[in-house]
């Protein structure tokens, strides 16, 4: 629960950011961004690159055959080809395009090996392990007994066993720096550290949790198939490799590798117990945070020094070791399954604790005298049956009690037909009731009206008309949090209930959060699960807005300028330039939320993520992005950053 924060600032801050309205779908439909974009911008820029280091990376890129059909963008395989024959001198650039070759063969057709790229490692790196892999691995796939016993003899006596997964990251590193709008870390941490610090970040994105190709093709060569002087000559051969790159592999793959081959070879666990736990010891440790969790609370300034002059993997964990004064090898006592089993423990018991909360505060809305209170823990029903059911360890019936859940709501709304609040929650889980009585009482809002477009009783364009007559788009959420916010203080949670503690800067030690803190994040949890509601409309409204019109053009102007959340004058703002309505103040408007919604992931401190949290109750969340972007001196974007439309509309250019 200690990241509760900052996950409810980044989801309610994105949740409009990721169904991000397309101006150009025929149908209108909500898409997620085009983060593919920044992918296909790094390989155009690394096959357009003069290095072979840079252009190999190329294969490590995963754009389908229908991303680059055409000599400007061609496929990752040729360009790997081509980049791995002008620098044949180059370990580095082999090794990329050994370790992204096919080790397999297939009955459709002839199968494209890297032969001369395996051949090309071997003779640079004759005495590595971890070059001649590659080479059983090829052999393997071949089915060419020879080569295969000849490369497993050669692994068995190699001296070293190390990839150049280092090398990679530098390189990737390089790519990140000179494209730093690729690497998007989506850390809060990292969003306000330097480029080159994000870009490493963005490295090791790249490289998490690597396996090599080969691993498969080692431990089939390893495999025990007869009672032959060959075959217990391969096991001994494997059982020298394999300890190899167990033991020194300059990389998690290579060492997971060598346990592969070890165990097809036949050792048991109580035979591998010192390598596995060295293995676990270093892994439990990893410099990676894509791997290691833990090195996610490291400052970037500390990644980067673990990175640093570090040749491998393992060297950049060892440093990582040293840094937090543990040792190199695991200390006594030290085991991997029983530390897992107190992680998961402990998580068991925060969950437990959180789950027991919320039944207890659901409960509590549903008999408190607040009619308000009692709508929204109608509405959660739901939720709390599930919760019922995992304390006493029985099955949830949740169809059952989502459909009592529905009655009783729509009983409730109807005696108290003129809360608006009320029929806007039932009108939300589908009473056709609540919404008649909803646009009763709220004639002018066009988000009442919103819930008949799909309506086969009503006429659309009646609908629509009557939207865009409105003045306003209410979803009512701000109220929402509002509700929540005081249930949450009336029914506090428990102090045992973790909800991680209160950091000022990078540099002060943390404090316990305040009550009022607490409530806070308490009420924007629940708030931020119902804020889901009227993302169906808007995804109708865009369908039913499909071709140009004067009242389609009205509505898109409601949602832009009089919309309570984000997505629904990011909508606006969609609808309007399809109706060709925008004017130059809405796209200064529209690029300066992207803005903000950008800047929201640099909320790095548990100060500024409440702060942001209560501003979103009290003031609804655009006005929330705003302040916090204010009290970060950072109102308006620069001149020369980009927008993700207009990144978009520049590579359709």
């Amino acid at each position: 629960m200690a990241g509760i924060a900052f996950a409810l600032a980044h989801g309610l801050a994105t949740a409009s950011d990721e169904p991000l309205p397309d101006a150009d779908s025929p149908s209108g439909d909500m898409t997620p961004r085009d983060v593919r974009q920044a992918q296909r911008d790094v390989y155009d820029a690394l096959v357009a690159s003069a290095s072979p280091r840079q252009r190999v990376l190329v294969g490590r890129l995963y754009l389908g055959d229908d991303e680059t059909p055409s000599a400007l963008r061609p496929k990752r395989e040729d360009v790997v080809a081509q980049a791995a024959r002008s620098a044949p001198q180059d370990a580095f650039v082999q090794w990329i395009a050994a370790d992204t070759g096919r080790y397999t063969g297939s009955q459709c057709g002839p199968t494209h090996w890297p032969v001369a790229e395996v051949a090309n490692l071997v003779r640079l790196e004759p005495g590595n392990a971890g070059a001649l892999q590659y080479a059983v691995a090829l052999a393997q796939a071949k089915g060419d007994a020879v080569a295969l016993d000849e490369a497993l003899a050669r692994m068995a006596s190699a001296s070293r066993a190390d990839d150049h997964l280092g090398d990679e990251i530098a390189e990737w590193r390089n790519a990140y720096v000179a494209h730093p709008a690729a690497a998007d870390p989506g850390v809060s941490l990292w969003d306000e550290a330097p480029v080159a610090e994000r870009a490493l970040l963005g490295a090791l994105q790249e490289a998490a949790y690597r396996t090599t190709p080969t691993k498969f093709a080692l431990a089939k060569a390893c495999t025990p198939d007869g009672d032959s002087e060959r075959t217990w000559q391969r096991i001994g051969w494997c059982v020298d490799a394999g300890t190899l790159l167990a033991g020194k592999g300059s990389s998690f793959a290579l060492r997971e590798a060598g346990l592969k081959m070890l165990t097809a070879a036949g050792a048991t666990p109580a035979d591998l117990a010192d390598l596995q736990r060295q293995h676990d010891w270093l892994a439990a440790n990893a410099a990676n945070p894509m791997r290691n969790a833990d090195a996610f609370r490291d400052a970037p300034a500390d990644v980067v020094s673990d990175w640093r002059n570090a040749k491998s993997e393992i060297a950049a964990t060892t440093h990582r070791l040293a840094r937090l004064g543990k040792p190199a090898t695991p200390p006594a006592g030290w085991d991997a399954k029983r530390q897992e089993a107190e992680h998961a423990a402990e998580e068991a018991s925060s969950e437990q604790t959180w789950a027991a909360y919320s039944r207890e505060l659901l409960a509590g809305m549903e008999a408190d005298g607040d009619v308000r209170m009692r709508a929204l823990a109608l509405a959660a029903a739901p939720m709390r049956a599930m919760l019922d059911a995992a304390a006493s360890n029985k099955g949830a019936e949740v169809g059952a009690a989502a459909t009592d859940a529905t009655t009783a709501l729509a009983d409730f709304a109807a005696a108290h037909p003129d809360d608006v609040f009320v029929q806007w929650v039932a009108a939300g889980e589908g009473d056709e009731r609540a919404r008649r009585n909803l646009q009763r009482l709220e004639p002018d809002n066009a988000a009442a009206w919103a819930l008949s477009i799909d309506d086969a009783a009503t006429d659309r364009t009646q609908t629509l008309q009557r939207m865009a007559s409105s003045t306003r788009y209410a979803l009512h959420l701000k109220e929402a949090g509002e509700i929540w916010s005081a249930a949450a203080k009336k029914y506090p949670p428990p102090a045992d209930l973790d909800l991680g503690r209160m950091t000022e800067s990078s540099d002060a030690p943390p404090t316990p959060l305040s009550d009022d803190d607490r409530a806070a994040m308490i009420a924007a949890t629940f708030a931020f699960t119902s804020a889901v509601q009227g993302v169906g409309s808007f995804s109708t409204i865009s369908k039913a807005c499909t071709v140009k019109s004067d009242t389609c053009t009205a509505i898109g102007r409601i949602l832009a300028d009089r919309s309570d959340t984000l997505i629904g004058t990011r909508l606006g703002f969609a609808l309007l330039r399809k109706q060709g309505a925008m004017s130059a103040a809405d796209i200064a408007t529209a690029r300066r939320l992207d803005w903000w919604q950008e800047g929201m992931r640099g909320l790095s401190t548990t100060r500024e993520v409440i702060a942001y949290l209560r501003d979103s109750i009290a003031h609804g969340e655009s006005e929330a992005m705003r302040l916090a972007m204010q009290r970060k001196g950072k109102l308006e974007p620069p001149a020369d950053w980009q927008s993700p439309s207009e990144k978009q509309a520049a590579a359709k250019r």
